[in-house]
């Protein structure tokens, strides 16, 4: 008799290989699952600080424009508080400064005296010039005809109530003259009884920040925009979406930008941005009635002074003005989720910064892909692999099932029935003990067995080594024996464990990078002279990169020769032997400044003795970074720094590197303020 044929579905090595299948599916399952919530979350909130730290770097950038902007109208308001009230002397000298070293993003200004301060028998005398498309100021008369009159203008009436020496920003408009589209800095002129005489005025065109917020766009990715104070568009990456084209009386083309929450009429997607905006500005106006210093009968004058400013309009200028967040630290003000971005076309978060002082919006739009990348790219990887290993496993148990399990147990069954004629009665009782036979099935069973243990040792251990992983232990390494073709499960584990190590050490290094250079722009911020400036320079840079000494050179000119002057320094002591100044092309400092690139020198003790033309060669550095620093392709100085052990890390220098160009920009801005400042005074005494 034939033994009965077993339907294949019904098979011991079917029914086995479909077990350790799904077996398998629910641990890459609860591996996926581990990494695609907790571990997602954390390297996304990693994410989102970057993006932070982006955003406030990219604010510090915007402030340190307006500041030069800023600083550039005070010095207007001085000149015109000096300068005797004759049309000739405001002629001849307020253009020279507005034109600004030909710096073509301001757009213009002039000065706005209060009726009949000028002359006595005029309402109107302001002197305003404009910047034509050659770089070149025209003067217009335009403000002075007949009309609403400047002294009910916006950007005039509300730096009546702001802080003396304070620039007031306006909201976004056109010229209705020049036809620039613009935002105009106000800072408020007195008399000599300090009684207010008028305004003076700079205009800074909005193509020049549009260009800063599209390579602002190149570092963050998704796509980043700017508000006034207002919610009024000042940049936007598609322009033309958020503008009005309109005719004026004359037939000439004007455009201006629209508000956010008119834009969210137009496109529906956008109103989670617009509602957002408007709760920003609500809680600037709580937070401003909580001060000691806010004065609710400001809002009263300006709207009563001005035909532009409405009720709402009035009463946010006055809480601008009382600047309840002046002291807040970080600039990111509040996230927005965003379920289908109208410009993405996906789910994406919006990073909403608060620019002091301005009260501009700075708004970072980022899709939750790239937010979500890295954990994406980490599930990725560890999907892949587990898959791989787990058929490799799967393939290796069928094999071994089927010639030591199935082929041996179908040659028993048919030499049981033929000898028996009848089928083998086994209990489920005796199904679940081993038996200690010395035959081949007990042979089987005994294998069988030992491939159960070991497969439960090897699952058990991935399953910790990848929930360590999931959780951020780095350094976890498998634990359990791992033999054969399950050596490359070991492997595919450490390797994993190799990468998630070296992604957190990278990611850990561009913190400190961008940490470095926040803290160095913040000490860089605001007016400062040369010497300050070094001084705060040379100490963070020698502090924070962990060296010993460092020396600030200043370039400077004497009888057409070009040197490199020390100005700051820290941790060096001076003396006879060491030179305080370089010519270009003298010694490694000057060498450096003239061939523009690092010079990195170690000495040895011998080399102590030998005179060389560096002003660190006889101190205690034995590693010394010889760095110039450029604004425009042109040295402005140079920087030394010495380290008294070990030579300088590759991110050490990288950091160097970056910042070079900011050290540059704040040396460049800081002399042009001198500069200003000694332009006026020469202005200044011919006039007194």
């Amino acid at each position: 008799m034939k033994p009965k044929s077993v339907k294949w579905h019904k098979s011991l090595s079917f029914q086995s290989i479909i077990g350790l299948a799904f077996i398998s599916l629910l641990f890459v399952l609860g591996i996926v699952l581990i990494m695609s919530t907790t571990g997602q979350k954390l390297i996304s909130v990693e994410t989102s600080k970057v993006i932070e730290e982006i955003g406030n770097n990219a604010v510090s950038r915007l402030t340190m424009r307006s500041t030069e902007i800023a600083a550039l109208t005070r010095t207007l308001a001085a000149t015109a508080e000096n300068l005797p009230k004759s049309e000739t002397s405001f002629k001849g000298i307020i253009p020279k400064l507005v034109y600004f070293q030909g710096d073509l993003d301001v757009a213009g200004g002039g000065v706005w005296p209060e009726p009949n301060t000028f002359q006595a028998d005029k309402e109107r005398r302001s002197f305003f010039w404009g910047r034509e498309a050659d770089g070149s100021l025209k003067y217009y008369d335009d403000y002075n005809q007949p009309g609403a009159g400047y002294h009910h203008e916006e950007w005039y009436v509300a730096v009546r109530h702001a802080k003396q020496g304070t620039c007031s920003w306006s909201e976004s408009y056109m010229d209705p003259y020049s036809y620039q589209p613009m935002v105009t800095c106000t800072v408020a002129t007195f008399d000599q009884q300090s009684n207010f005489s008028g305004t003076v005025t700079i205009d800074l065109k909005l193509d020049g920040l549009q260009a800063i917020a599209e390579s602002l766009q190149q570092e963050t990715g998704g796509y980043v925009f700017i508000l006034d104070r207002n919610n009024k568009f000042i940049t936007f990456p598609q322009p033309a979406l958020v503008k009005q084209i309109d005719q004026d009386s004359q037939g000439n083309r004007t455009e201006d930008f629209i508000f956010a929450s008119e834009f969210a009429k137009k496109y529906p997607r956008f109103l989670p941005l617009s509602d957002a905006f408007k709760a920003i500005n609500q809680d600037i106006l709580k937070q401003a009635h909580q001060l000691p210093n806010y004065d609710s009968n400001i809002a009263v004058e300006i709207e009563r002074d001005s035909y532009q400013i409405d009720q709402a309009k009035a009463e946010l200028l006055s809480a601008v003005i009382a600047n309840p967040f002046k002291n807040t630290q970080t600039k990111l003000y509040q996230k927005v989720t965003l379920e289908n971005d109208f410009l993405l076309n996906e789910a994406s978060t919006a990073f909403i910064f608060l620019m002091p002082d301005s009260y501009w919006k700075l708004v970072i739009v980022k899709p939750n892909t790239e937010i979500n990348a890295v954990a994406a790219n980490i599930i990725q990887f560890l999907i892949i692999y587990l898959v791989v290993t787990t058929l490799l496993i799967l393939g290796i148990v069928y094999f071994i099932f089927i010639r030591k399990v199935a082929q041996p147990l179908s040659r028993l069954s048919a030499m049981t029935h033929q000898l028996a004629q009848g089928e083998l009665s086994e209990s489920k009782d005796d199904r679940n003990k081993l038996t200690n036979r010395q035959d081949e099935i007990g042979e089987i069973e005994q294998a069988v067995y030992a491939l159960s243990r070991y497969l439960n040792v090897v699952i058990r251990d991935i399953i910790q080594i990848s929930q360590g992983l999931a959780v951020g232990h780095l350094h976890i390494t498998p634990k359990a024996e791992y033999k054969g073709e399950f050596v490359q499960i070991k492997n595919a584990l450490e390797t994993a464990s190799v990468k998630l190590v070296e992604a957190t050490r990278q990611k850990a290094s561009q913190d400190w990078l961008k940490t470095g250079q926040m803290q160095l722009n913040d000490l860089m911020s605001g007016e400062q002279d040369n010497v300050s400036l070094a001084k705060n320079i040379i100490s963070f840079l020698t502090t924070y990169i962990k060296a010993q000494v460092g020396i600030f050179y200043l370039l400077k000119e004497e009888h057409n020769k070009p040197y490199l002057q020390v100005i700051a320094s820290y941790g060096y002591t001076k003396s006879d032997n060491q030179p305080e100044h370089f010519l270009v092309g003298e010694g490694l400092v000057g060498q450096a400044a003239m061939e523009q690139k690092i010079l990195c020198r170690t000495y040895t003790p011998e080399e102590y003795r030998i005179i060389i033309q560096s002003g660190l060669l006889n101190a205690v550095p034995h590693y010394v970074l010889i760095i110039p620093f450029l604004y425009e392709k042109a040295v402005k100085g140079v920087i030394e720094i010495g380290f008294s052990e070990e030579s300088a890390t590759s991110i050490q220098r990288e950091f160097l590197e970056q910042v070079m160009q900011s050290i540059g920009i704040a040396v460049n801005t800081a002399e042009s303020r001198t500069k200003m400042q000694v332009l006026l005074e020469q202005i200044q005494k011919p006039a007194e």
